[in-house]
């Protein structure tokens, strides 16, 4: 499958640059996708809040200034390929989350534990040609330059198996000098 997008990241009002927008498109022998997302990560409303009222620092601020908001939301037009003859004719995901964490002052997580739910419009289709509704729940750990995640459909109550789905990333970035140097300023 290839895979490519194109995100534009923005300035919210005492946050910095946590709120994108991107368009991105997926083709393969399984399906083929187009589509548009919107989103904040790690938005701390707490923060905002002590930066608008002009509230001094303190050390239990502080603490809890750590915890973050991601959302995102993504409406997708997707198309059948050689192995899915029929998939939906549009996607939708909606998800959110809740993390907290130490980060460095350009926001690579020291380390960071993030929990959220996704609802997912579904790529399969009944037989009345029906999407196929998906929840999920996924647990993320960071500690730059790398991420362990998992994540179960046992939100949609029809899944208590053990089958789930894990992935270990590493931001490759970090293996040349420049990316390193931004992870110690």
């Amino acid at each position: 499958m290839l895979q490519g997008s194109l995100t534009r990241w923005g300035d919210l009002p005492t946050s910095g640059k946590i709120a994108f927008a991107g368009i991105a498109f997926s083709s393969g022998s399984l399906y083929h996708e187009i589509d548009g997302q919107l989103g904040i990560r790690r938005w701390s409303p707490l923060a905002m809040i002590q930066e608008l009222a002009g509230f001094p620092p303190n050390r239990w601020l502080e603490i809890f200034k750590r915890f973050g908001v991601s959302l995102i939301a993504r409406y997708g037009r997707l198309y059948s390929g050689a192995t899915f003859q029929e998939v939906a004719p549009q996607s939708y995901i909606l998800q959110g989350s809740v993390s907290y964490g130490r980060y460095t002052g350009e926001q690579y997580p020291l380390l960071e534990l993030e929990l959220g739910a996704t609802l997912d419009s579904g790529l399969f289709v009944d037989l009345k040609g029906d999407a196929l509704e998906e929840r999920f729940w996924t647990l993320a750990l960071r500690a730059y330059p790398f991420t362990i995640e998992t994540w179960n459909d046992q939100l949609n109550r029809k899944d208590f198996g053990p089958t789930y789905g894990v992935r270990l990333m590493m931001e490759v970035y970090w293996v040349f000098p420049s990316g390193r140097k931004q992870l110690s300023t």
